[in-house]
């Protein structure tokens, strides 16, 4: 499944180190150090009795393995496996939506940031070698997931696809890549390793600026699209005059085409 428009929200200070002159830096981010404390964090129902904790960051099969009930897994088992996740997995989070509220005030920093829209962006990631792993819309439920299986690649990647329901408004799409494929450059400012790849600039459609953005913010976009990415858009929100709903004014019209050019 993929989707050939979606969305990326973004705080003000991060467009000087994501906007470069050959594309918008990616990053994959580590289950742990996203704002979900139950990020890829199934109900386990099985352990490992084995002498070694082998396996998980290449994901090759669990030695050996039983259903147990829930209070009697072994904690040091969990934190081991868990660690090993978040060895493993990078999640791209995007959205489905570019005009979510919500998500303008705490992603973009109360309208002051930017959404940037990204036309095939899965076609991007293949084109430039995104080691493989999988994508698809976040499931929401009331209750996590459990897992009585054996762990493979598929599974660890199937629980990066689930998420409480109370985050449900933000039709979010995840693009999977596994972290022991290539090399982080530097570290964020918790110490999480930064995994990131170079999108070639071809698949921005448009960026969008919040209500409150500066006008700093809005020439440093205008530059970047006219000299880098001239197919794209450049919109500024307003506020609709009658209703709760945010109307974009185009700053700059793109030629914009269906499908990236080459």
């Amino acid at each position: 499944m993929s989707s050939n428009t979606l969305f990326k929200y973004y705080p003000p200070d991060s467009f000087d180190f994501i906007v470069t002159s050959k594309g918008i830096s990616i990053r994959f981010s580590q289950p742990e150090s996203l704002n979900d404390p139950f990020e890829s964090f199934p109900v386990l129902k099985h352990r490992f009795y084995g002498d070694k904790h082998r396996g998980f960051s290449s994901f090759s099969p669990i030695d050996e393995y039983k259903p147990i009930n829930q209070p009697e897994i072994d904690t040091d088992y969990i934190s081991d496996f868990y660690s090993a996740i978040n060895n493993s997995i990078g999640i791209l989070s995007l959205s489905k939506k570019g005009d979510s509220r919500p998500m303008w005030s705490y992603y973009s920093k109360d309208h002051t940031g930017f959404v940037i829209e990204f036309s095939y962006i899965e076609a991007g990631l293949k084109e430039i070698k995104t080691p493989s792993g999988s994508s698809g819309s976040v499931v929401y439920k009331k209750d996590r997931p459990e897992s009585q299986e054996e762990y493979t690649s598929t599974s660890i990647f199937s629980s990066a696809l689930y998420k409480d329901d109370q985050w449900e408004h933000e039709e979010e799409y995840r693009i999977l890549a596994e972290l022991n494929c290539f090399l982080p450059f530097n570290t964020d400012k918790n110490g999480f390793p930064l995994f990131t790849l170079t999108l070639p600039y071809k698949y921005i459609k448009k960026i969008t600026l919040g209500v409150r953005a500066t006008k700093e913010l809005e020439r440093k976009a205008l530059f970047y699209i006219k000299n880098y990415a001239p197919n794209a858009s450049l919109d500024r929100n307003t506020l609709c005059p009658k209703s709760y709903n945010l109307k974009p004014m185009t700053i700059w019209k793109g030629r914009t085409t269906d499908t990236p050019s080459t």
